[in-house]
């Protein structure tokens, strides 16, 4: 146990082991890239509920989305965060 992070609990959260002997690094090198003529919403949407603590997290989660082809990504959050997540990418509403 470190000095700092106290008691570590590593938890099972039920993913299991054929999905994790399938998915690694190269799995989205497969996946399709957006039609160029597309509209904002035809490559996925999101919504993420994020709170006031820690808006850096909700900018994480938004630009993973992005990242992965999503193209319309709602963000609900405290009104004190907006200023600082709305200029991280257009596709964050």
């Amino acid at each position: 146990m470190l000095k700092n992070s106290g008691s570590i609990i590593v938890k099972d959260i039920g993913i299991p082991d054929t999905l994790l002997n399938t998915v690694g690094p190269g799995y989205f090198l497969s996946y399709p890239f957006p039609d160029p003529e597309s509209h904002k919403g035809l490559n996925g949407k999101l919504g993420i509920f994020a709170g006031i603590r820690y808006p850096g997290a909700a900018i994480v989660a938004s630009l993973g989305a992005e990242k992965i082809g999503l193209d319309l990504i709602h963000l609900y959050t405290d009104p004190a965060s907006r200023n600082l997540v709305q200029g991280y990418s257009p596709f964050i509403i």
